[in-house]
């Protein structure tokens, strides 16, 4: 399979627009990611252009996209290895994370910064909360921060890679039939690793917990309900840490 060059990734990275430097946009994503001291920017399709050949791993999401965001992957000391790549006004979304430095070397999921830092200065092994999206990771880390997103709806060989970090795990993944199927097939295969793992169901009528937090139709936000869900979460992950 070809490699991809990150470095070309990361020039139109510092080429897009920040966040700060466009108009508000009257949607749920953009306020999560607004709200989020994440430096995710937005990019014009006109600016792949330039250089073609070097974006053809997303050439089907850019026909999609005339606007897109670039939310990159990075390292806890915030060395960028791959990005996702989201439409602005659609959910269509792809990912780079094949690189010629980093490849098989570190987990390629979304919420590696600098909350991290201290992960292991802590006396106890922390458990760390995986889910599916970075909006739902960016909404967990209001309530905790190590929280990592698949990007998808399972850890995949990320398991194996994790395991060396902590032994303890919280899933939280989407209310629906991937999800759920994603997040028992994911817990057991932890607990046969010989992790400890719980897991935290979406209410029923939210499909994340990000519309949980905010509704993606009257951006209003839900406090009720996600101040529950967060006692839930916080008195799961305390059962963990005490193990």
């Amino acid at each position: 399979m070809e490699k991809v060059d990150i470095q070309d990734y990361i020039e139109l990275y510092n080429k897009s627009y920040s966040l700060d430097k466009i108009k508000p946009l009257n949607n749920q994503t953009y306020k999560i990611f607004k709200a989020s001291k994440a430096d995710i920017r937005i990019t014009h399709r006109s600016q792949t252009y330039e250089n073609a050949l070097a974006f053809k791993k997303i050439e089907h999401f850019l026909k999609g996209n005339e606007y897109f965001y670039m939310i990159p992957l990075t390292t806890i000391k915030g060395t960028i290895v791959g990005f996702i790549v989201r439409g602005v006004l659609t959910s269509d979304y792809g990912t780079i994370t094949r690189t010629t430095e980093y490849e098989n070397k570190v987990p390629f999921m979304y919420g590696f910064d600098k909350t991290f830092l201290n992960y292991d200065k802590h006396e106890k092994c922390y458990p760390i909360i995986i889910c599916e999206g970075c909006k739902d990771c960016l909404t967990l880390k209001k309530i905790y921060p190590y929280v990592l997103a698949n990007n998808t709806s399972s850890m995949g060989l990320n398991k194996d890679i994790l395991r060396n970090i902590t032994n303890k795990f919280l899933l939280i993944y989407d209310n629906d039939e991937a999800g759920r199927d994603g997040m028992k097939k994911d817990k057991n295969s932890l607990r046969n690793l010989g992790s400890f793992v719980d897991t935290v169901q979406i209410p029923d009528g939210y499909k994340d917990c990000t519309d949980c937090y905010i509704n993606p139709n009257s951006l209003e936000y839900n406090k009720e309900d996600f101040i529950k869900l967060s006692k839930q979460i916080k008195r799961k992950l305390k059962n963990l840490c005490e193990i």
